[in-house]
């Protein structure tokens, strides 16, 4: 397996700049041998090998979502705590919410009959 790193689909990913493959001597050979021999085995094989991959990847921006929900999180309590925001029931605002809708939906139907 080949990777061209001219390819629009390597971009963003950090193979368009060789990023990680050719960091040492054999890397590229090394994935290349490893890409060949996984793609030898069963369908369902490489679907599990390909979510745990994935699944690798997603634990580094995971980490970096958690923090920033916790930044959110601790701007929005200390707002709150200092009276800058109002905090009302989810009730009240879901029916705001959808009063806010079917107004949009009438206003809609109305339009689309003139």
């Amino acid at each position: 397996m080949r990777v061209d790193k001219e390819d629009p689909d390597c971009r963003g990913i950090g193979l368009a700049s060789g990023a990680g493959l050719e960091d040492s001597a054999g890397m590229t050979a090394d994935a290349e041998r490893i890409a060949d021999e996984i793609l030898t085995v069963p369908g369902p094989v490489r679907a599990f090998l390909a979510h745990k991959l994935i699944a690798s990847l997603d634990a580094e921006t995971d980490n970096d979502r958690e923090r920033e929900w916790a930044e959110v999180m601790d701007r929005r309590s200390r707002e709150i705590e200092s009276g800058q925001v109002v905090c009302r029931p989810v009730n009240d605002v879901i029916a705001d919410i959808r009063d806010k809708l079917d107004a949009i939906r009438r206003q809609s139907c109305r339009s689309s009959w003139r």
